[in-house]
């Protein structure tokens, strides 16, 4: 399970490009500093808010102007220490988006290089250019919505805190000191890094589960039945008029067919019989022959949808082709489950193949009326880049 949540990070970040892997680090760095601050705000700045009230009730010229300015010292210093980080927190939540718009520049510009080097305008190999635009313009803005919030609500603690001391409503017995309140700085920075580690980490599967949502939603298909057309070419017969009308010679009277029923049917067919006479009552032919069963519900399974698989951008980068051989199981309901690689041409394109063929849909095959599950069936998935 863990290894299947790095593996998606993984391709997550492949898939935006270098400008995501640069996006990840800014969040993360962000992330460092608000878990800091909140840390700070449960220890090392309770225990400094609780001796500065208790040195001021200790002070027995608690009116005296030189005590006011002590005090009004003291909180100004604490306030600081308090918010200090605030401001990068800030900044670094609208840098977010910035550089999502500078991913968006950058798979635009993956994108003209493709069609210059392929000289085409194919979708299936501007694929890796456009998910590098859209993923990182979404990560930038999910990354600047996470650090918003928590850097308004750092700074509207430090205000009320700020508030609270000059209007004299906080005193000594008031400020509760955790079980944290001794945690050492060092300690507390390996604490919020960590933390951080796995916010990031969480918002990127979120995103790649956002993203894998909506293509499910999109390649559903409600069940339905398909008729298929063929079209025949139209011949075409270019007829001369002459000028002298033929003749039209009398046809030779048709021979006389007679029409024997037959009686013993088989049930489920239909039987056609006929007896042939010549001219001078030569001998009798008889024709049967069995057309068909009908009815009968039972069937193989189709295919109703097969979804392109993205082709990766390293191998089109590369200019790689190859192929991957999957078997999977088609269930009741059509879907398709257990996808495995069985051989590949280059390990690059198996994830992309098998992302693909799980998207499938088929009419399931149906043996006595019902849908049975179909295991072993065998697909080949092969890359080729248009000329």
């Amino acid at each position: 399970m863990l290894y299947e949540i790095f593996d998606t990070i993984r391709e997550f970040l492949d898939r935006g490009g270098q400008v995501m892997v640069v996006l990840g680090w800014v969040v993360f760095i962000m992330w460092t500093l608000i878990l800091e601050r909140l840390i700070f705000m449960r220890t090392e700045n309770r225990v400094r808010l609780k001796a500065l009230l208790a040195a001021r009730e200790a002070r027995e010229d608690q009116d005296s102007w030189h005590a006011r300015a002590i005090y009004d010292c003291v909180v100004s210093q604490l306030s600081m220490r308090f918010e200090a980080g605030i401001q990068l927190i800030r900044a670094l939540a609208r840098l977010c988006p910035l550089f999502g718009l500078m991913g968006t520049v950058t798979g635009m510009i993956v994108i003209f290089e493709v069609m210059a080097w392929t000289g085409s305008s194919s979708p299936r190999a501007m694929s890796a250019g456009v998910a590098q635009a859209t993923l990182t313009t979404m990560a930038g803005m999910v990354g600047a919505l996470s650090g918003i919030f928590p850097a308004a609500l750092l700074n509207r603690l430090a205000h009320d805190q700020r508030d609270a001391l000059q209007m004299h409503r906080l005193t000594a017995d008031g400020v509760a000191l955790s079980s944290m309140a001794g945690l050492p700085k060092t300690l507390r920075w390996l604490v919020a890094p960590t933390a951080a580690l796995f916010v990031t980490m969480g918002l990127l599967f979120m995103m790649q589960t956002l993203i894998e949502t909506g293509e499910a939603a999109i390649q559903k298909v409600a069940a339905a039945e398909y008729v298929e057309f063929i079209r025949v070419p139209r011949e075409e017969r270019v007829e001369q008029r002459s000028e002298k009308p033929q003749k039209i010679m009398p046809e030779a009277a048709p021979e006389m067919l007679d029409m024997r029923a037959v009686t013993d049917q088989e049930a489920g067919a239909i039987v056609i019989g006929q007896s042939l006479s010549g001219p001078a009552g030569g001998e009798q032919i008889n024709l049967a022959g069995l057309i068909g069963d009908f009815g009968s519900p039972d069937g193989e399974f189709l295919p109703v949808v097969r979804v392109l698989p993205i082709y990766p951008r390293r191998a089109q980068l590369q200019g790689l082709e190859g192929w991957v051989m999957v078997e999977f199981t088609i269930t009741e309901s059509g879907t398709v489950k257990d996808v495995k690689v069985l051989e590949s041409s280059h390990a690059v394109f198996e994830g992309s193949a098998v992302r693909a063929v799980g998207k499938f849909k088929y009419r399931p095959r149906i043996v006595n009326g019902r849908p049975v599950p179909v295991t072993g069936v065998i697909h080949k998935v092969t890359y080729e880049i248009e000329e």
